[in-house]
């Protein structure tokens, strides 16, 4: 069954957005990569807050993108 993951970040100080803007590619470019990634959206909202929400085959799936790589 799919699972959909919706997670909210927020920057707390521009002192950190160049790293986020540096990893942001890198972590999507190997969630488009990992097995089972069926679809996704990243939103940006106010003061330095970005929401995303992803569809995933299954929960191990997900389970295995979010404990390597770039994401973690």
């Amino acid at each position: 069954m799919p699972v959909v993951s919706v997670t909210r970040l927020r920057i707390r100080s521009l002192r950190f957005k160049p790293e986020f803007t540096l990893r942001t590619p890198q972590t999507i470019r190997q969630m488009r990569r990992a097995g089972g990634f069926l679809g996704g959206s990243r939103l940006p909202d106010r003061r330095l807050t970005f929401w995303t929400a992803i569809v995933w085959r299954d929960q191990a799936d997900m389970r295995r993108y979010v404990s390597g790589g770039a994401h973690l």
